[in-house]
């Protein structure tokens, strides 16, 4: 797998005037084909990247205008067929190995693989081992453009930003001077739980591993052990879920007060029990996939400059 070398988070708008410069030059000699299949705003803002920095770009499964200069098909075959490279969304697959398009339009991985033409590079976002093996199996060459730390540090902050914005919109109380809950220490808990402490909110952070919990009284926070979460979450005005694991059963959901909003961030199989949630009363939220509904246009164009450089490195253009 290549892995797109990493950008400071200054150094970004530069390299895109630098990418943009050199892939107008490159496709001027050799035009390519690339395919967008399936995904929310985000697809749509790449696409029209691509194309605007010289790719002959095809989509199915998105919202684009037809009037644009994007070729927009109506079936999977004229949208794959010839492709230099295929664009999955972030994540590409569902746990079911199927990818989300606009209306009920459904796309299998099994559909994806026979219609590809021999030699066609697929690009996905958090490809799963299952999608991973049976691509090798069929020897199609892949790419997760999700792997580098750049596009993962961006999905952290605009995560985090848009979790400030569901609590700000539905929560009965100021972030300052709240009690929040951030449960999970990994890149999104760590830009959120500072973000949190900025706005005047009183932090504490649940983290699985004791090498953690001196990093975050380090950072201000007050730290708690993921399986013992009962009296932080009681206690909570704000509480964030990071952990894609169960965390916030009915036991804990019992000792949540009703006023208290809980934020789901995680993807599934997720850590908050929604559906015991809603039988309690609970004010959970499952706020799924906020950087293509909320930044759809910073999140677009960064995924296409790693694109871009990784189909550079993989010479396939």
């Amino acid at each position: 797998m290549w892995a797109n070398s990493s950008l400071s988070q200054g150094e970004t708008a530069r390299h895109s005037m630098v990418v943009d410069f050199d892939y107008q030059r490159g496709f001027a000699m050799k035009k390519k084909k690339i395919a967008v299949i399936g995904g929310d705003r985000r697809q749509v803002v790449l696409a029209q990247y691509l194309q605007k920095n010289g790719a002959d770009v095809y989509t199915y499964g998105l919202l684009v205008k037809p009037d644009s200069a994007i070729t927009v098909c109506d079936d999977l075959r004229c949208a794959l067929r010839e492709a230099a490279a295929v664009v999955l969304p972030l994540p590409a697959f569902t746990p079911e190995l199927t990818l989300k398009t606009d209306g009920e339009r459904k796309i299998t991985l099994t559909e994806i693989c026979d219609t590809l033409d021999e030699g066609t590079v697929l690009l996905g976002g958090m490809l799963r081992e299952t999608v991973r093996e049976e691509l090798s199996k069929r020897e199609i060459s892949f790419l997760d453009y999700y792997e580098g730390e750049d596009l993962q540090r961006l999905n952290a902050i605009t995560t985090a930003e848009g979790a400030l914005e569901v609590a700000i919109s539905h929560s009965e109380r100021t972030i300052a001077g709240s009690r929040a809950l951030v449960i999970g220490y990994g890149r999104i808990g760590k830009v959120l739980a500072r973000y949190l402490a900025a706005l005047g909110a009183r932090v504490t952070v649940a983290a699985r591993r004791e090498t953690h919990f001196e990093m975050i009284r380090m950072s201000g926070f007050t730290p708690v052990a993921t399986g013992a979460l009962l009296g932080s979450a009681a206690e909570a005005d704000l509480i964030f879920n990071t952990v894609p694991a169960p965390v916030l059963g009915e036991e804990e959901l019992r000792r949540i007060r009703k006023n208290t909003l809980i934020v789901e961030l995680a993807s599934a199989p997720y850590g908050v029990d929604l559906k015991a949630a809603e039988e309690l009363g609970k004010r959970a939220l499952l706020a799924a996939s906020l950087p293509g509904k909320l930044f759809p246009c910073t999140a677009g164009e960064t995924i296409g400059i790693i694109i871009l450089e990784l189909l550079r490195k993989r010479g396939v253009l």
